[in-house]
């Protein structure tokens, strides 16, 4: 029999000190998980996963832990979002919230709670006051940012044992200078770190579930050198123990974790467009293009081989190569529209990926020797949201240029004829 998300006695309020403890490790945390993302860029890509619907592609690596080196695996990508729908997607303050999380991310969750809150979302950003719950605002508070202690559980397949989780549950905003251009970009994390508490013990001799271990692991979403572009991580490091197996279940688990955060990290893409589309098929179909010849994104001249589409959202002409079929609710009806390249947004062209692996690992291989090397840039050029200044040195430049590189290489590839028309 598994425990219940009430099985824990997190009554007693958190003293000072050990409320000063566990912000300390969150900070530490969450920006040690944006390091591990950008590092993860000097690591080869192991596959490349492509969804269906969208078209979008991700890139999946195996990077190292910038503290204690254990293997792990990022999958990146791009979506057009803001960094406020980012944050708000994660921050499940109602059950229609956590329902569409679930949904979305393919979550397999079998309980869930929140033992401690330590910082709220603030709603009027005073010096360090208190809310009537006792919980610390700070004064440099961003409106995104939520830390707490939260326990999970997640079930697992018939036969595996289930994990459970103690886990600082953080959200923060910051911010990152870019020493190629000089302009400071927005990001924002969703982190998870494992953290123990006294009143959320071990379970595996009363209830067989096993305690697994997270660090600086989550969610990264970082402006972009493309406006209304977000690039998207998503790392996992961490171990999920038991003696089952042993050290082959961390290697199948680490697997299960690349093809699901692949998965998710589309699926959030497409839910991102999906939502951001709807508006746009509210209006009526404009047919002023309806009698043209030639495809308007890739200009191919329709044929029988070749039938013209038109774009539910703006009305373009588009073939069938340029356009994909979405699944949307149209006045109360679940219907399938096409809709064009441009429409749906930015992303990696799969015909051309093998392209891309080569020219991507070539490329890093060439200009960086090791992830720390890396990380020791980063942290120089990196803005919390408490810290003004910058520093930039000529192998800052070449990390961030790079990044950018890869990030246009992404989008290229997908319109290779985008001259012909702005891609937005």
């Amino acid at each position: 029999m598994l425990p219940t998300a009430d099985v824990f006695e997190c009554h007693l309020p958190l003293s000072a000190s050990v409320r000063d403890d566990l912000l300390e490790i969150a900070g530490g945390a969450w920006k040690g998980l944006v390091e591990n993302a950008i590092a993860s860029e000097v690591y080869p890509i192991d596959k490349i996963v492509r969804n269906r619907t969208t078209g979008r592609c991700a890139t999946l690596r195996r990077p190292r832990d910038i503290v204690d080196a254990t293997q792990g695996m990022v999958a990146h990508s791009r979506t057009r979002a803001t960094i406020e729908q980012a944050a708000d997607f994660f921050y499940l303050d109602t059950p229609a919230k956590a329902q569409q999380f679930a949904r979305v991310m393919d979550e397999l969750v079998e309980a869930k709670r929140a033992l401690y809150p330590l910082v709220d979302r603030p709603v009027v950003v005073t010096d360090g006051h208190k809310n009537c719950d006792n919980i610390v605002v700070p004064a440099t508070a961003s409106a995104l940012d939520y830390m707490s202690v939260d326990w999970m559980m997640i079930k697992f397949k018939k036969g595996v044992p289930a994990r459970d989780l103690c886990y600082l549950e953080i959200h923060k905003e910051f911010k990152f200078a870019c020493p190629l251009t000089g302009v400071t970009r927005r990001g924002w994390v969703r982190c998870i770190h494992s953290v123990r508490m006294d009143c959320c013990p071990d379970m595996q001799k009363k209830f067989g579930v096993i305690r697994m271990e997270i660090h600086r692991s989550g969610h990264v979403f970082m402006e972009s050198n493309e406006a209304g572009v977000l690039d998207y991580y998503k790392l996992y490091f961490g171990s999920p123990r038991g003696a089952v197996l042993g050290k082959h279940f961390n290697g199948l688990y680490l697997k299960g974790a690349m093809r699901t955060s692949a998965r998710s990290i589309l699926n959030l893409d497409e839910h991102f467009t999906t939502e951001r589309l709807k508006p746009l098929l509210s209006a009526p179909l404009d047919m002023s293009l309806a009698h043209a010849a030639t495809c308007g994104t890739c200009r191919l001249a329709f044929s029988w081989r070749h039938p013209k589409k038109l774009c539910r959202a703006c009305g373009d002409p588009i073939c069938p190569k340029c356009s994909s079929q979405w699944s949307l609710t149209l006045h109360g009806s679940a219907i399938k529209v096409p809709l064009c390249k441009r429409c749906v947004g930015p992303g990696l062209n799969v015909d051309d990926a093998d392209e891309m692996y080569l020219i991507e690992s070539k490329d890093r291989k060439q200009r960086y020797s090791t992830a720390s090397d890396v990380v020791s840039t980063i942290r120089e050029t990196y803005l919390s949201i408490d810290r003004s200044e910058s520093s930039s040195s000529s192998f800052a430049n070449d990390i961030m240029h790079g990044i950018d590189q890869q990030k246009e290489l992404l989008h290229k590839l997908q319109d290779r004829l985008a001259a012909i028309r702005p891609a937005y």
